[in-house]
Parts: C-alpha cells; sequence; structure tokens
C-alpha cells in the first residue's frame, strides 16, 4: 500500500496565515492595552484614596487639623513640628543653598532656603499612616529624571491643594465648583481668571462675595459643582516634575493620564474622577486650580489657588 506523500504550506497559504495573525494582533494589543490602563487606573485610584486617608488620619491625630505643605516653611515664625510638610517633614529638612546638598535635586522653599528632594516622601507627615513608596507613585507613569517635565519624578505623582494646608477639615465645604470650559466663559463675557482672584479671602472685583452674588456674575455658563479637591495626580509637567514640591496652586493641572482624566481625593474620604481642561496657558490665569472655587468659613467664595500673601498654616480657617 502507497504511503501519501507528505507536503509544506505554499507561499501563499503562509502569507494567509501570516495576515490572519497580525489582523488578530492588531485587533488584541488596543484592548490589552486598554486592559492594563484600566488595572492601572484602579491601582492609581487606591493610591489616591490610602494617601487622601492618611490626611484624614493625620487631622483626626492633630485636633482636625490637616497636614501643612511647602507654604508652612514661609512663615519664619512657625517652627512647629507638626505643621510641616506632607513630603518633605519638619524644617530640620531644610539647608541653605551653600548647605553642601549639590548632589540631589534641591525644591526652593523661601527665603533663600531649600528642602532636600531625597527625604520625600520618608521625611513627610503622613508617612507613619503609608509606610509604603509605591503608593506616592502612579502605575501609568514610568521614571524619568527630575525636572524633565514628563514622567514620574521617582518619588511622588501627587500633590495636595496648597490653600488647604493645615485646615480644619471641619472648616472645608465638601462642595466646590469648577470652571469646566475656560475658554467658552471668557468667551460669553465672564470677568476674566485675573477678575476672579481672591486677593483677601474672597475678594473678587474688590468685593467680598457671597455665593449669591458670585453666581449672578455673568451666569457663569460653565461653573459645575464637584467633590471639593484635597489630593489629586498632577501632570508632570507641573510642579511634580518641574518645581518639585507637592504642592498644587495656582495653575498646577491635574493629570490627563487616565483615559483622559486623573483621580481625586476629597476631605470626605472620597475618590472622584475628573478629566480638567487644558489650557495650556492659552490664556493667562486659566488653568488648573484658578478655575477651582471653593466657599470660605466664613460663606465667601474663594479661588482654590492658595495664599500667596500670607502663606500661614491654617489660612483657611480664618476666611
Amino acid at each position: 500500500m502507497s504511503r501519501l506523500a507528505r507536503r509544506g504550506f505554499t507561499l501563499i497559504e503562509m502569507l494567509v496565515v501570516l495576515t490572519i495573525l497580525m489582523v488578530l494582533i492588531a485587533i488584541l494589543l488596543p484592548v490589552v492595552g486598554r486592559a492594563k490602563e484600566q488595572a492601572n487606573g484602579l491601582l492609581c485610584q487606591s493610591h489616591v484614596r490610602t494617601l487622601t486617608q492618611a490626611f484624614l488620619n493625620f487631622a483626626a491625630d492633630h485636633e482636625n487639623h490637616l497636614p501643612g505643605s511647602i507654604l508652612s516653611y514661609w512663615n519664619p515664625f512657625d517652627r512647629n513640628q507638626d505643621h510641616f510638610d506632607w513630603l518633605f517633614g519638619p524644617y530640620s529638612a531644610i539647608g541653605t543653598n551653600a548647605s553642601g546638598w549639590s548632589t540631589d535635586p534641591l525644591v526652593s522653599a523661601a527665603n533663600g532656603t531649600q528642602v532636600r528632594f531625597a527625604n520625600a516622601p520618608q521625611a513627610g507627615s503622613i508617612w507613619k499612616y503609608v509606610n509604603d513608596y509605591q503608593t506616592y507613585l502612579c502605575p501609568s507613569l514610568t521614571y524619568s529624571k527630575p525636572q524633565s517635565l514628563t514622567g514620574s519624578n521617582g518619588r511622588f505623582d501627587y500633590a495636595a491643594f496648597s490653600t488647604f494646608s493645615g485646615a480644619a477639615v471641619k472648616s472645608i465645604n465638601l462642595q466646590a465648583w469648577c470652571v469646566t470650559d475656560p475658554g467658552h466663559d471668557l468667551a460669553f463675557g465672564v470677568p476674566t481668571a485675573t477678575n476672579w482672584d481672591y486677593a483677601d479671602g474672597g475678594n473678587i472685583l474688590g468685593q467680598q462675595l457671597t455665593p449669591a452674588r458670585f453666581f449672578s456674575m455673568g451666569g457663569w455658563p460653565r461653573l459645575t459643582p464637584m467633590p471639593t479637591p484635597l489630593i489629586c495626580q498632577e501632570d508632570p509637567a507641573y510642579n511634580i516634575q518641574s518645581n518639585l514640591e507637592g504642592q498644587h496652586a495656582a495653575g498646577d493641572q491635574m493629570a490627563h493620564m487616565h483615559f483622559g482624566g486623573s483621580y481625586y481625593g476629597s476631605p470626605d474620604g472620597s475618590v472622584n474622577f475628573y478629566i480638567e481642561n487644558d489650557n495650556n496657558f492659552v490664556v493667562e490665569n486659566t488653568t488648573g486650580c484658578y478655575l477651582w472655587f471653593g466657599q470660605t468659613p466664613k460663606g465667601v467664595m474663594c479661588q482654590l489657588k492658595e495664599d500667596p500673601a500670607t502663606s500661614t498654616y491654617a489660612w483657611w480657617d480664618q476666611q
């Protein structure tokens, strides 16, 4: 009985198989990529939740006051160790320009002082509540040399709203408002961001504005109620890579890392997803914290962009 002769694949058959494989890969790669990003987003959300809870745990141990920020260094009369930065720790972490700490990046504080970048985050005031380096890092970011304006600086990818540095948790209204489309608002004649500036605690256009008066100004067609932000993942182009100081203020923007947005934690312990407008400073003072407003303990509206005039611990509580 004769045996059938074996034959291999023809060139056309191999090309067909390769084409099918390439099509399958092209279909599956985006799916795998999305699945990986979803997993990274969930982990990042968990990190924000842990850091937010660490802030609240700190407050529970310190008469309801949140941790301080690097702004605490700006007050030469305040040396309370509990008031200093959530990332860099107490005043002892600071050296002068001539301190010899030239091998590490130095973070500008104030009054000719600098803080050592290598102290973050383990010297920070919330470290004992976290005790894990990875929690301070977003899993979607890869390491990039500090101050390169891209990627992770390798020590922290999250930043705290410095407006609430040292604030009593009970003094923070759980609802804030955000201008979700600044270009649209400006086109409709709403006062410019420079005029929105609080200057002296809720001082907008020279007035102490209550919410009713505030909302009557121009209609605010894109002012959206949102849970108040306390700590967020920050866009690497801002202070987690440029100034390296871990405070979210002025034009700093939230990250656009997870499907165009990122997560932020609120004083009630919740974690929220938000896609923040990215204006890339096309219009001055119309990005980041300039677009967030909150109601102060005295009932006036205030930008959540810090207070550069006083920069004292628990400044918010007095507004």
